[in-house]
């Protein structure tokens, strides 16, 4: 089975890349040359994008500096100079960039939501969600305010924010490096993102550009002392280019958060990118193009500009359900709150496992592929039951995850893996507790009193939930279920 979803996988990848040489370069299968931005989502040598390419001669350069495959790190946002090959599976990596974006003090703890997380850096918002990666022994709550952490990721021009792929902790502090837009330019500071003035009077004069800094200018900003005051003192202040840092380039593959979006065109961070009725749109119309959604596009590049041959768009979680059938009274689907990380106020599947629990995720646009997915428990090592899915061909917008196996009184995050072979990844939490009807994680009298209650009745859609043994009907049996495992409550 593993070898089966993978070589689909890799198929999805290889038309998509096919197609978009094939609209750039014509028919004839040829291998496609240029730059490619994204984060490093396995090795093997690396894959970016879907697409493994092999680095054994690449020249690899980590902020600046010269550096070994060794010093390469899942969820790095990097710049690939290289081959795509026909096929649009593999290819061969010439150079392999990565930058920080930001690197700072933590402001302050991080506001979790579920699988999501907000934290801020001297004032700049760092988003995070179920793809970011972190250093060994970090996860987004061992955070604190004061901590310096390093953060690789994607630029969102519609709000100024940064989508985390990666969050590598420092162990001391060594320096401040910012990225964004400025506001509010004066003869020697402007505003970097919300609310940061950067001093800039003492930074190198060769980064100033001609006829000075303007608003609205993408800027990297470098210190090395912290803001004091609410002041960053610069050392450097250069203007960005485009994150494909080219005027000419014959493909160019760029991923990121879209901005901006018109019909003629959008932005991904820095990256300018336009569209037209020849841009060939897989997996999601261009009305799902909206600003805030994840995409890749491709095409080449021209005085900077990227002209799209063709868009994935990734798609966002709409919701997840547990679903079972009851008999002859029909199919229940009970709504799980996506919001809610693994350790919190889970919802809770109150019903017996039978023969295994179907959870169905719901996405905005078609599911074409995803590399595979996982039940496991609160410290992502272990899993839960086992987990297996499927992507039906109607309505093409689901993944259905079966588990079996799974331990009653047990929590599991369920995560859908590399969906279409974007790189991105979702993820679910739900506790599994038979007798718990009320969702309070606990069995007691009050789900005795609530399934007694409805004794007699025919399961439908506002009362299943006390069809614990899911027979169609509430009855004595569901009632000594409950009493059962009365006192149980979920780990």
């Amino acid at each position: 089975m593993k070898y089966f979803q993978i070589n689909r996988l890799k198929l999805v990848v290889g038309v998509w890349l096919t197609l978009v040489m094939g609209l750039t370069y014509g028919a004839g299968g040829q291998s496609g040359s240029g730059r490619f931005f994204g984060e490093i989502t396995a090795f093997g040598s690396i894959f970016v994008n879907g697409v493994e390419y092999n680095i054994s001669t690449a020249n690899i350069i980590i902020n600046g500096v010269p550096a070994t495959q060794a010093d390469l790190k899942l969820g790095m946002a990097v710049r690939v100079d290289g081959i795509i090959n026909s096929g649009g599976l593999t290819g061969t990596a010439t150079t392999v960039e990565f930058l920080g974006d930001i690197e700072g003090a933590i402001d302050a703890a991080a506001v979790i939501n579920g699988t999501n997380g907000v934290l801020h850096i001297y004032g700049l918002v760092i988003n995070t969600d179920g793809n970011t990666k972190y250093n060994d022994g970090v996860t987004l709550a061992s955070l604190i305010a004061g901590d310096i952490v390093e953060v690789s990721g994607f630029f969102n021009a519609n709000d100024g924010s940064f989508t985390a792929t990666r969050i590598e902790k420092q162990a001391t502090f060594t320096k401040v490096e910012l990225r964004g837009f400025i506001s509010n330019v004066t003869a020697t500071t402007f505003v970097l993102g919300p609310s940061l003035v950067v001093n800039y009077s003492g930074a190198r004069p060769q980064d100033i550009p001609p006829g000075g800094y303007q608003s609205g200018t993408f800027v990297e900003v470098k210190a090395t002392a912290a803001p004091v005051n609410g002041t960053l003192t610069a050392t450097r202040a250069s203007v960005e280019v485009s994150i494909l840092a080219s005027t000419s380039l014959p493909l160019g593959v760029v991923k990121g958060v879209a901005a901006n979006v018109t019909a003629s065109g959008f932005a991904m961070g820095n990256q300018p990118i336009v569209i037209d009725s020849n841009t060939v749109f897989t997996d999601a119309a261009l009305s799902a193009l909206t600003s805030g959604v994840k995409a890749i596009a491709a095409g080449p590049v021209s005085n900077g500009v990227m002209n799209a041959t063709a868009v994935s768009i990734t798609p966002a979680l709409v919701s997840v359900r547990s679903q079972k059938i009851h008999g002859t009274a029909g199919v229940f689907n009970l709504p799980i709150v996506t919001s809610t990380d693994i350790s919190g106020a889970v919802t809770v599947e109150p019903r017996v496992i039978g023969s295994g629990h179907t959870i169905i995720f719901q996405f905005s646009s078609p599911i074409s592929s995803v590399a595979g997915v996982t039940s496991r428990d609160a410290s992502g090592l272990n899993n839960v039951g086992t987990a297996t899915f499927a992507i039906p061909a109607m309505p093409g917008n689901e993944v259905v995850v079966t588990l079996t196996g799974v331990p009653n009184s047990q929590r599991a995050r369920i995560t859908i893996n590399n969906i279409n072979a974007t790189g991105s990844n979702v993820a679910a939490s739900i506790g599994f507790l038979v007798g718990d009807v009320n969702n309070t994680r606990a069995v007691d009298a009050g789900d005795a009193s609530g399934v007694k209650a409805r004794s007699g009745q025919i399961a439908d859609g506002s009362n299943f939930m006390f069809d614990v043994n899911v027979s169609g009907a509430i009855n004595v049996s569901d009632i000594l279920a409950v009493k059962a495992r009365s006192g149980q409550v979920l780990q």
